[in-house]
This record gives C-alpha cells, sequence and structure tokens, in this order.
C-alpha cells in the first residue's frame, strides 16, 4: 500500500525533528567565517522548515487518501460477495420458510433491509474512489498545470522562492485534506450499511436453519 498511514502525533514529531535538524545543519546561532550567520538568515532557514512542513502534510495526507481508496474498495469487493451469496441462496431460503407465516414475515424485512444496506454500501464505496479534481488554484495542483503550457510552467516552478514553494504546497494541501475529508465520510457511511448487511444476512440464515429443522 506504500508508506504507513501516519497518526498526527508522529507527523508532528517528524515536523519537529526536520526543523531541530535544520537549525543544526544551518548553523543557526553560530557565526560564518566573515562574521555572518554560517546557515543563511533566519528567514531564509524559516522558509526551508516551512517547505519541509508543507511537503509532510502532503505526503501524511496522501497517505489518508490512499487508505481511504483501499478501504472503500475493500468494503465494496465484500459487500459485492455478500450480497451475491445472499441472492443466489434467496430461492432456498424462501422455500424452507414456506410453511412459516411468522419467520416469512421477519425474512421479508431482513431481505429489505439486506437490499436497502447493498445499494447504501455500494454507492458510498464508489463515490469514495470516484476521482476528484475540484482545486484550489497552485503550481502544485494538476488540473491547474494542465491549463498551463510547458514552458510557461517551467518559467513558473523555476522563479519561485522557499516560501512560494510553501505556499503552493500548503494551498494544495487544503484541497487535499478536503478530498480525504469528503472520502472518508462516504466510507463511513458505507462500513456502517456493510455492518447492516452482514447482520441481516446472519438472521436470514438463523432465519433458514429455524425453517429446515423445524
Amino acid at each position: 500500500m506504500g508508506r504507513a498511514v501516519r497518526s498526527p502525533a508522529a507527523l508532528y514529531y517528524t515536523i519537529l525533528g526536520i526543523m531541530v535538524n535544520d537549525m543544526v545543519h544551518t548553523g543557526a546561532g553560530a557565526s560564518g567565517p566573515a562574521g555572518g550567520p554560517a546557515g543563511g538568515s533566519s528567514s531564509d532557514r524559516m522558509s526551508t522548515a516551512q517547505a519541509k512542513y508543507a511537503k509532510e502534510v502532503n505526503a501524511y495526507t496522501n497517505d489518508y487518501i490512499r487508505f481511504a481508496d483501499v478501504k472503500a474498495g475493500a468494503v465494496l469487493t465484500l459487500t459485492v460477495a455478500v450480497a451475491g451469496a445472499l441472492g443466489n441462496a434467496i430461492h432456498s431460503i424462501v422455500a424452507a420458510a414456506n410453511n412459516h407465516s411468522a419467520v416469512k414475515g421477519v425474512l421479508a424485512v431482513s431481505c429489505v433491509l439486506a437490499a436497502f444496506a447493498t445499494a447504501v454500501s455500494i454507492v458510498f464505496s464508489t463515490f469514495c474512489l470516484i476521482p476528484r479534481v475540484t482545486s484550489l488554484p497552485s503550481l502544485n495542483s494538476f488540473p491547474d498545470i494542465a491549463n498551463l503550457e510547458p514552458d510557461a510552467y517551467a518559467a513558473k516552478v523555476a522563479a519561485l522562492t522557499e516560501t512560494e514553494i510553501a505556499n503552493n504546497l500548503s494551498i494544495h494541501n487544503v484541497t487535499l485534506a478536503r478530498i480525504a475529508l469528503k472520502k472518508f465520510d462516504a466510507i463511513t457511511i458505507a462500513v456502517r450499511a456493510l455492518f447492516v448487511l452482514l447482520f441481516s444476512g446472519f438472521v436470514v440464515v438463523l432465519l433458514y436453519v429455524f425453517a429446515s429443522i423445524a
């Protein structure tokens, strides 16, 4: 699945380590041979740290987007498998419950609930997997890059300062975070629907066993 999904706490300590490492290697507080700061100005160091921070947030958010997509694929696969198994067995289950009016009533309710849960799970899992292209304007966003000529894009990138790189990454991170949130909202509903489907299937199986031995 690529990189492991990092928690907010892990991200915080990673970023803290980057900033401390940057201060050490740029000689913060030290003087160079000419008496000036060995690592450049404090604003330069801060811009570098901000750019690294934005890159870490970018990677962190992309990890969660990939995790949501994998989870949606798993939920969709399991939903189709369970619903297909119930669909194939429904004729045998109805035949077994044919002489039990109470069982038939509960079975009908369970089947309707299972069908509804299947539809909800499939719709929201699929929604989670649909690509998102909505974007805030940024040189890190492929819809915006696609609107530029190659030479124009290369010139814009070549002219970027560390601060502008951090700004572009930060703007793009907002877009990614919104995409991730929509995906997780959708997959949460799909997972809940899958649980309803599994419960309904369990009830149907119990009814079938009861009707067969009664």
